[in-house]
């Protein structure tokens, strides 16, 4: 039974709500000052709803991917219904182990969404999703290696990962926020700059984080610079290196439009074309979670 196109589906699924479940709720604190008012219960709301639309997605598709792997290695759907099989997979093999931990996680994470609503909820989730994009590079190459290579392995991919989601998590309750302010910029007044100007600082860390990481797990993985293009997984990487430049393209230039917002009144036209190049980002992002589900899935040697 040929299971590789519902492990990418589930891998790619998986991937982008870790990504909602750390930067969604991560972006009202550092971004939102105390004093906007309304701005900060809007993103509160927000975030909340993203994380109640992410946690059960993360929690699906893991399982899924859980149970395609366990059917990819015997041969027969019929071994989900196994007992002993299911539980010899999940405490007895790495990848099953990386897995039932990160299954634990997202438990928590649910319960940690039956508190009160409000702040203290959005950081028990972040920190679960802190916990979740750290440990994915165990679902990967990095969980297959041994010794400091393995050590280096998670520590970039950690890296890597924890800076896409609070990068990317972060635009989705951002996004709302500008849509309200664009059809109101006269009530906004300050604090679309201000929001701006916060998350843009954050967002210039995490896509040095992203960069940073990424160069250095592709160093990792590929042998040679001939690698690249001469490899399908070398090409993979290309075209990953090709959408993260495109989305710092975007991100610059919406730096740029901030920077000027955060000098004056907030204008409806300005707030509406952040929002736009925004919904881009998080478009082009997810073409990049796809690329790196399948790198998980290529051979860094073919």
């Amino acid at each position: 039974m040929d299971v590789f196109p519902l492990i990418l589906a589930a891998r790619f699924v998986h991937f982008a709500a870790g990504l909602v479940l750390l930067g969604a709720p991560l972006f009202v604190f550092p971004a939102v000052p105390v004093w906007a008012g309304a701005a900060g219960a809007i993103a509160v709301r927000a975030a909340e709803r993203m994380v109640l639309l992410a946690l059960p997605a993360a929690l699906v598709s893991a399982l899924m991917w859980a149970g395609a792997a366990l059917v990819d290695i015997t041969g027969a759907p019929a071994s989900l219904a196994d007992s002993s099989l299911v539980s010899g997979f999940l405490l007895e093999t790495g990848f099953g182990r990386a897995m039932a931990f990160r299954l634990a996680v997202l438990v928590v994470a649910a319960l940690a969404c039956l508190a009160p609503r409000g702040r203290r909820r959005l950081a028990a989730v972040a920190g679960a999703g802190v916990v979740l994009m750290a440990s994915e590079s165990h679902l990967g190459h990095p969980g297959a290696a041994e010794g400091a290579r393995a050590v280096m392995l998670v520590a970039v991919h950690a890296v890597h990962g924890t800076g896409a989601a609070v990068w990317i998590g972060g635009l989705l309750p951002l996004i709302v926020l500008l849509d309200g302010w664009a059809k109101a910029p006269d009530e906004a007044a300050k604090a679309p700059g201000a929001v701006l100007r916060r998350f843009s600082c954050v967002g210039i860390g995490a896509v040095l984080m992203v960069g940073f990481g990424g160069s250095l797990a592709a160093i990792l993985h590929i042998e040679t610079p001939a690698a690249l293009p001469g490899t399908i997984y070398g090409r993979i990487v290309l075209l990953k290196a090709t959408v993260f430049a495109g989305l710092v393209c975007l991100a610059l230039r919406n730096r740029h439009i901030a920077l000027r917002l955060a000098r004056s009144d907030a204008r409806g036209a300005d707030l509406a074309r952040i929002a736009m190049n925004s919904r881009l980002e998080v478009a082009l992002a997810l073409v990049a979670v796809f690329l790196a589900a399948l790198l998980g899935m290529s051979d860094p040697q073919l």
